[in-house]
């Protein structure tokens, strides 16, 4: 079993445990690519939502390569 399976699983169970109702992941778009969105429905996670963002300062540097690369 991969590690990523393990944290979920336990971060799940920690969740369940801790009386929580809903768990989140918040996971770039690029990422459906290189396999992680897999990892992500193992454990039933199911796709649910689009998101929006505005950065009312600079754009990080990080964002500004990530998209200059996607163009």
């Amino acid at each position: 079993m991969s590690s990523s399976v393990t944290l979920m699983r336990r971060l799940l169970s920690d969740a369940r445990s801790a009386g929580c109702n809903k768990v989140q992941l918040l996971s770039h778009k690029r990422h459906v690519a290189d396999g992680a969105y897999r990892r992500y429905a193992a454990p039933r996670l199911e796709p649910e939502a689009e998101g929006f963002r505005r950065y009312l300062q600079e754009v990080p540097a990080a964002v500004r390569t990530i998209k200059t690369a996607n163009q």
